[in-house]
C-alpha cells in the first residue's frame, strides 16, 4: 500500500482524521476504493 494511505490508516485508528475526510478524499480521487476499504477495514 503507498505510504500516504498507510499513514491515513494510522491517523484513522488513532481517531485524528474523521470517516468525513476519508469520503472526500474518496470523492476527489485522492484514494480509491480499494484503498478506502483498507484504511476504514
Amino acid at each position: 500500500m503507498r505510504p500516504f494511505v498507510e499513514s491515513l490508516r494510522r491517523l484513522y485508528i488513532a481517531g485524528r482524521i474523521t470517516i468525513q475526510k476519508l469520503e472526500s478524499f474518496l470523492a476527489e480521487g485522492k484514494i480509491n476504493d480499494a484503498e478506502y476499504a483498507y484504511i476504514v477495514g
